[in-house]
């Protein structure tokens, strides 16, 4: 099952040559990745689609991949997961916003839930421009935008917490500000490669199916959907773009996706 209304864009803290706190071993940009790795299976479990921006993404093209595409692709969301790089002596969870009063309800709910699950003092939410820096550079796209602080880097009880822990509290917190209803859940209907070769030709691609992706009734996973796209970026002498980065290359391709996977063909 998954949905077609509550579309999630899910980023890592920092990229490049920035990769945000470090205490000891601890470096925030790998950090906030293994939540996100935690937090992936189980929005794909509930019906949740998302996407997950390529790890280590800088906030330049972090933020030129949301000018261009947050409206276009239809996202309800935009999430970025930091670790807090304060003193030791700091603990808590908090929830940072932009867009107005209906993402700060929403982010005082994600703070409220993932501080309830973690037991760790909620923070709250505040919008960016209480930040020492004036401003969060991830919340500067229209739509609902939200910067979560999952904890304190250097603080032992908020260390204590594991990946795990902190994504199933992200999890609650998604599940109650988004909820998904009967209305916004659909079953999955496959794509056949006759349908996928057809979608990808009017979009002046030529799909070149090789030995056993020759049925043209048989239903495509992601990983050849993937695969079959590239070639034919390959073949038009065009570079090709990202469409599937969040591992779930053996699931087959849905009609509900594939509007998704088109509107990122250019």
């Amino acid at each position: 099952m998954a949905t077609n209304k509550v579309h999630i864009l899910l980023s890592d803290a920092h990229g490049g040559s920035d990769k945000g706190a470090q205490r000891g071993s601890l470096v925030e940009i790998a950090e906030s990745n293994k939540i996100i790795d935690e937090l992936q299976p189980l929005l794909k479990a509930a019906g949740y689609t998302f996407y997950r921006l390529p790890r280590g993404y800088s906030l330049s093209k972090t933020i030129e991949y949301m000018k261009v595409n947050f409206l276009r692709m239809r996202y309800t969301v935009g999430i970025e997961i930091h670790k807090d790089g304060g003193p030791a002596s700091a603990n808590g969870v908090s929830v940072y916003y932009y867009t107005g009063d209906s993402t700060a309800r929403q982010a005082g709910i994600i703070s409220a839930e993932l501080a309830k699950y973690t037991g760790l003092v909620d923070r709250k939410e505040h919008p960016d421009t209480k930040t020492h820096v004036g401003r969060l550079g991830f919340l500067r796209a229209p739509g609902d935008q939200l910067l979560i602080e999952a904890g304190f880097i250097g603080n032992p009880k908020d260390g204590a917490i594991s990946h795990k822990q902190y994504a199933q509290g992200i999890f609650n917190g998604i599940a109650k500000a988004y909820p998904l209803t009967k209305e916004t859940i659909m079953p999955g209907i496959p794509v056949t490669r006759e349908e996928f070769a057809n979608a990808l030709f009017a979009k002046k691609l030529t799909v070149i199916f090789k030995g056993p992706q020759l049925k043209p009734n048989g239903h495509i996973t992601r990983g050849e959907a993937d695969v079959l796209i590239r070639r034919a970026y390959d073949y038009s002498g065009r570079p090709s773009p990202h469409v599937f980065n969040d591992g779930r290359f053996e699931d087959t391709l849905t009609r509900h996706e594939l509007p998704y996977v088109l509107e990122r063909l250019i």
